[in-house]
């Protein structure tokens, strides 16, 4: 009669790898032998090597800074010589991209997977604004379809990391000493920058406005821009000639993945530059002009002097009055071309020599700009 066998072979991890061709001989109680059945192909094949995994490479460089709008591309190898059935995408398992809203994304597949020349699967990863900043460490696995687990691939160090947040500044100060200074003077400011971000950060990256005119400042850089330990930047310009009145400074960052820093802006005056010299003027003596001991010179005078710190009668010196002293009996006005200070003096006349007198005035402001002396014309007072 007719009868159907079923056969069954265990295998063991120290059977032999390689394809198996299977064949049937019969020979019966009489002694006749059937004809040899030996089908065409391998019935199955024995795999008990792991793919092996290498040469992982990101193909924007090694430890390569990005940000949101971006994607990372990244391969790496596979030889599965041994295998049987197919070696795809679908055996590869990648890991470390928990954190990010994306996950990674298989791209292709070259190569025949043999030692000489391996698979290389190629994947990319789409970084969003929302990613959290921070280093990723890339890990791959694959199982064959034998089940043979492959030794994960775990490059050493940080395969990539995500800057998404742009450098924060804050405590602005000017340090200078005096806020009020004139051509040649220099002004000084630090302020503090947290940028914890790859790539580097310096004064290239910084941008200062308000100070048009002015030539490239003195940096001093210290800190490693951590929350804790801030990078302190302290600038230095020195006043130009051509420069005169309030100056309010704005301090800007960009880092290397063009994330933008808020922006410093004190909104207020942080230094003035005083270039402009007083300007004496308008003249004229309020008493007699022919006196007598015990008589007093009384006169007056204005003053355009709108530049920064105080101008009184500390600023003023007289010429031509010889033994003679000029007292200040009066200040008014704001120094503006529209209301400039006019000064009132007082000289007593004692004993000193007779003659005529014939005024100078000087003044020189707290910025250490001189005025073009001021002569009255004619003879002041006898």
């Amino acid at each position: 009669g007719q009868n159907r066998y079923t056969y069954s072979i265990v295998l063991t991890n120290n059977d032999p790898e390689g394809n198996y061709n299977i064949s049937v001989l019969a020979t019966d109680d009489a002694g006749n032998t059937s004809a040899t059945m030996d089908p065409v192909g391998n019935e199955f094949s024995i795999d008990t090597t792991p793919a092996v995994l290498s040469n992982l490479q990101v193909a924007h460089g090694p430890n390569p800074c990005i940000s949101g709008g971006n994607s990372l591309v990244f391969t790496f190898d596979a030889v599965e010589t041994n295998g049987c059935g197919t070696f795809t995408n679908a055996n590869i398992t990648v890991a470390g991209t928990a954190t990010l809203d994306g996950d990674a994304v298989y791209v292709g597949r070259t190569g025949a997977g043999t030692a000489i020349e391996p698979y290389e699967f190629t994947y990319s990863i789409a970084i969003i604004n929302a990613d959290p900043d921070g280093t990723i460490n890339l890990t791959v696995d694959a199982t064959d379809e034998a089940g043979n687990v492959s030794t994960t691939l775990n490059p050493v160090g940080d395969e990539f990391t995500i800057d998404n947040n742009g450098p924060f500044l804050y405590n602005f100060n000017v340090t200078s000493v005096n806020t009020c200074v004139s051509s040649g003077d220099q002004i000084q400011f630090t302020f503090n920058a947290v940028e914890e971000g790859c790539g580097t950060f310096n004064e290239t990256d910084i941008t200062i406005g308000g100070l048009a005119g002015f030539a490239a400042p003195t940096v001093n850089q210290t800190g490693i821009g951590t929350g804790a330990a801030p990078y302190l930047f302290t600038y230095t310009y020195t006043i130009p000639g051509a420069a005169n009145g309030d100056y309010n400074i704005t301090v800007n960052a960009t880092d290397d993945q063009a994330n933008a820093s808020n922006t410093i802006d004190e909104a207020g005056v942080e230094f003035t530059v005083d270039n402009q010299a007083p300007v004496i003027s308008t003249f004229n003596l309020t008493s007699s002009d022919c006196l007598a001991n015990g008589d007093n010179a009384t006169f007056t005078f204005q003053v355009v002097e709108d530049g920064c710190g105080t101008f009184d009668d500390s600023n003023i010196t007289f010429i031509g009055l010889g033994a003679l002293t000029a007292n200040m009996t009066n200040q008014a006005g704001a120094g503006t071309v529209g209301n400039p200070y006019v000064f009132t003096y007082s000289v007593a006349i004692g004993n000193g020599p007779s003659g005529i007198y014939n005024l100078g005035i000087d003044a020189t402001d707290a910025s250490g700009n001189a005025a073009a002396q001021f002569s009255p014309v004619g003879n002041e007072f006898t």
